[in-house]
């Protein structure tokens, strides 16, 4: 199980049960709903338990990991950060209060976390898919070092791997 970590401005710290209003509270703001480009979030409070259940397990055992970004001066949650195993890879996601754009909190809270997976699991290839229209994923995916080795034009998105590059 990987640990809470800490960054100069902010707690990264497992998701937990009580995190779900602030995540829901997230989630409905318009401006978040319309730049999200399609992502697949639960839709009910319901499933939003089930999933964060799952984050839970997912944690514990050491498979994956979720994390909830909180601003250190608040310790208030402001975003998510997942590392999820699927099919002997893991899928690297992430999202931001709207309120918290372009601080770079994000590109920090990422940072942190994949240098504490890499150095628990070096042999896991860690990989992300992003809309083609979210441009501040693409600049943040490849600023993780991370290299485009597909687009899906017809579901207009994009996947990144960590340490490949694009093979023709």
């Amino acid at each position: 199980m990987m640990p809470p970590l800490f960054t100069r401005r902010l707690c990264l710290q497992p998701l937990a049960l009580q995190d779900v209003a602030a995540i829901r509270e997230i989630t409905s703001d318009p401006i978040f709903i319309q730049a999200s480009h399609n992502c697949l979030m639960p839709t009910s409070d319901n499933q939003l338990l089930r999933w964060t259940i799952e984050q839970q397990k997912q944690h514990q055992n050491g498979k994956g990991c979720c994390y909830a970004i909180r601003d250190t001066k608040r310790n208030a949650l402001i975003g998510l950060v997942t590392l999820q195993s699927k099919a002997g890879r893991v899928e690297l996601s992430y999202w931001l209060s709207s309120a918290y754009w372009r601080q770079g909190l994000t590109t920090e809270a990422i940072s942190c976390i994949l240098n504490e997976w890499q150095q628990n699991h070096p042999q896991v290839t860690v990989y992300s898919t992003c809309n083609i229209k979210n441009l501040a994923s693409i600049a943040l995916l490849k600023k993780m070092g991370m290299q485009m080795v597909n687009t899906e034009e017809e579901n207009e998105t994009r996947e990144f791997v960590l340490g490949e590059t694009h093979k023709d």
